[in-house]
């Protein structure tokens, strides 16, 4: 069994360093390493390490990890698998937008829950009460996205203001 570390662990400081030059990108590759190993209570450790996807051993150390994949661009990129059926390793993983990396899900390629793509556009809808309500169309995925995140945010805050109010 691999250790978490590969042989011996880094000392503190240095993975204190790691996270304080590189925090995104320390971060995805912690956020990697805890969805694939054994034993862990990760929402979505089923999809990882319940399928047997692994991580190569080469990337027990950060740095390794970081000369492979390079630095996470600005803006939401998100660590992300070009093939699913394989594990976590140099030429399978790559730093992709937002929309690519949902589309790449291997829950069949549909977008989160609030967006449909339909006539070439992107579409935002919520259900508050059994009552669906468009937000708008958009050109883009994450403007759409967008949309839904603040209505959720909104309806929650308007919901919960009317339960202390009639309390």
């Amino acid at each position: 069994m691999l250790k978490p570390w590969g042989t011996e662990m880094p000392a503190r400081t240095q993975l204190a360093d790691y996270r304080e030059q590189w925090p995104k990108e320390f971060a995805a590759w912690q956020n990697m390493r805890y969805r694939c190993s054994p034993g862990n209570s990760h929402v979505s450790s089923k999809y990882y390490e319940g399928r047997g996807i692994q991580i190569c051993a080469q990337w027990s150390n950060f740095l390794q990890f970081l000369q492979d994949v390079g630095p996470r661009p600005e803006g939401k990129y998100h660590l992300d698998r070009i093939d699913n059926s394989k594990g976590y390793e140099p030429g399978n993983v790559r730093w992709a937008p937002l929309l690519t990396s949902y589309l790449n899900r291997s829950t069949n390629g549909r977008p989160p829950k609030g967006c449909r793509f339909s006539n070439g556009k992107w579409r935002a809808r919520i259900k508050i009460k059994q009552k669906e309500i468009a937000l708008g169309v958009f050109d883009t995925f994450e403007e759409a996205h967008f949309a839904y995140v603040q209505a959720k945010e909104y309806y929650a805050k308007t919901n919960f203001a009317r339960c202390i109010v009639s309390s």
